[in-house]
């Protein structure tokens, strides 16, 4: 189920995302499914635009989405971004041009220095696409040690 307030708000970032000039711009097709603290769920037909001379989506494609959307979801429960400190991606199965895939991005943990996300992309018949999993350090204020 989608929170109005944080559905829109996940649209937004994926919109903000889709309209600048970095490589972000493909994901202007992405369509957000649901978002609740923590965890959001996306879909993606993928285009000719998305995929490698092979007509396969591109890898590089399928890490960029692992990294930015399950950055989303931790920003989803904690209001804030983290920096990718370890970025792990297997790569299980092609997705060709046409094909539909899920994408199920999840906040696994946070600590007080640490984020711990995950990323499964699947394809219409729920074999597994892709994998991945992301550390970050969260990007909080240091609070001054009182003496």
């Amino acid at each position: 189920m989608m929170t109005d307030r944080l559905g829109l708000v996940v649209r937004d970032m994926i919109r903000s995302f889709a309209n600048g000039k970095s490589h972000d711009r493909l994901f202007g097709k992405i369509k957000v499914v649901s978002a609740t603290p923590g965890s959001v769920k996306y879909k993606l037909t993928v285009e000719k635009e998305h995929t490698t001379l092979n007509g396969t989506l591109h890898n590089g494609l399928i890490a960029s989405m692992v990294d930015t959307f399950s950055a989303v979801a931790l920003h989803t429960q904690i209001n804030q971004f983290g920096t990718s400190v370890d970025l792990n991606v297997s790569y299980m199965k092609p997705a060709k041009i046409g094909e539909t895939i899920d994408i199920d991005a999840k906040v696994l943990k946070v600590g007080k220095t640490l984020g711990f996300l995950s990323c499964h992309i699947v394809d219409e018949h729920g074999d597994v696409i892709a994998l991945g999993e992301q550390t970050v350090i969260l990007n909080r204020p240091k609070i001054p040690k009182s003496h």
